[in-house]
């Protein structure tokens, strides 16, 4: 699965764009469970399964 993932400087953090072909564009930031996680957005239905791996990726893509 091809995922596209923009890091964006936002004046609180680092927010990440994430377009999964098939789901709602969605944005991911740092949060207190110590993982990257989906920001409060209404309506946005994604599997929780997917939201982990693109923690993972991003965490791997930062260590570099």
């Amino acid at each position: 699965m091809l995922a596209v993932i923009v890091p964006q400087l936002r004046p609180d953090g680092m927010h990440y764009e994430v377009n999964i072909k098939g789901y709602p564009r969605f944005y991911m930031s740092w949060s207190a469970l110590g993982r990257y996680d989906i920001i409060s957005e209404e309506g946005v239905s994604v599997p929780y399964e997917l939201v982990l791996e693109v923690s993972d990726v991003i965490e791997k893509q930062r260590k570099r």
